[in-house]
C-alpha cells in the first residue's frame, strides 16, 4: 500500500504493473469526449430522464445502481431492473423520488 495513493473513498490503494491513474479533470474529460465506453460515477442525483444534477449532463445515465436495487432510465422513466438481496419492491418504491415502473 501507498499511503501517497487513495481512492475516492480515502482508502490507501496498491498499484500493480499495468495500472493508471489520473486526476478527476482529465477523467471526467475523457467521459464526457465519449472516450469511455462505461463509467460508474457515485453519489449524484439521477432525475427520471437520466439527467445528472447540478451538472451538465442531460440524458446520460442509462442506470442506477443503489444499494437496493437496481433502475433503468427508459424512455417511460425509471423501470426496477432488480432488487438487492433482502430488499423489497415497496422499499425501493418508497425511496424513490421518481415514479418508478416495476416490471
Amino acid at each position: 500500500m501507498d499511503p501517497d495513493l487513495i481512492n475516492a473513498g480515502k482508502e490507501t490503494v496498491t498499484v500493480v504493473p499495468g495500472a493508471a491513474f489520473f486526476d478527476s479533470a482529465l477523467s471526467f474529460g475523457m467521459i464526457r469526449g465519449g472516450h469511455i465506453g462505461t463509467a460508474i460515477l457515485g453519489a449524484m442525483q439521477v432525475s427520471a430522464r437520466g439527467d445528472l444534477a447540478n451538472l451538465t449532463g442531460r440524458a446520460c445515465v442509462h442506470r442506477i445502481i443503489t444499494d437496493l436495487g437496481v433502475l433503468d432510465v427508459t424512455d417511460r422513466g425509471l423501470v426496477l431492473a432488480e432488487t438487492a438481496p433482502g430488499a423489497t419492491t415497496e422499499q425501493i418504491v418508497a425511496a424513490t423520488g421518481a415514479a418508478l415502473h416495476v416490471r
